[in-house]
């Protein structure tokens, strides 16, 4: 592998990470015939980690035409894809980051958060229900699947989530508020 990459990977790792500095280490390698899928990975989750979400995704899609299998690589570029508003070309990278690790649980994640503020709820649910499978010790999955029970008024689904959150964090505000509204609501 080349030294500049190996770097930047090492620059990664750091407890305060320069984007910076890792966009100015792999610049020589960029647009050089046969660059390395990886340069363009690294310089992509540079670019991610300054904000800059456009840059990012053509990082990453260069990386995807280097000849990247990296299903984080689709990841990425899905959540840059998200942040850029464009839930369609979202949705088709987390879909290929899910297809090639169908555990990835961030994909799963995202994809279900793409596809609720996309307002295709059942497929949330089941990008959710995947998540579900993958850590089913993880509140969150329950939390957001409660939201969507109680968005579309089906009140005891959204209470059995509600309290699946309270099982695994007792304490979680926004799961006791949730429930109590819905309580109130059934008085």
């Amino acid at each position: 592998m080349n030294k500049r990459i190996q770097q930047a990977e090492v620059l990664l790792q750091q407890k305060k990470v320069n984007p910076n500095k890792i966009i100015k280490l792999l610049k020589p390698l960029i647009n050089k015939r046969n660059t390395p899928w990886k340069a363009y990975q690294i310089s992509g989750v540079a670019y991610f980690i300054k904000n800059e979400f456009a840059k990012a995704e053509e990082f990453f899609s260069r990386s995807i035409e280097a000849g990247s299998k990296s299903a984080e690589v689709c990841y990425l570029t899905g959540r840059c894809r998200h942040m850029m508003n464009d839930h369609e070309k979202a949705t088709e990278y987390l879909r290929r980051a899910v297809e090639m690790n169908r555990d990835y649980y961030a994909a799963w994640m995202m994809l279900g958060d793409v596809q609720r503020e996309a307002g295709d709820l059942n497929e949330a649910l089941r990008s959710y229900a995947q998540c579900n499978r993958i850590d089913p010790t993880k509140s969150d999955v329950a939390m957001k699947t409660g939201e969507i029970y109680r968005d579309q008024a089906f009140s005891e689904k959204a209470l059995e989530m509600f309290n699946i959150v309270l099982k695994m964090e007792p304490n979680n505000i926004l799961a006791l508020n949730e429930k109590a509204k819905l309580l109130k609501n059934k008085q």
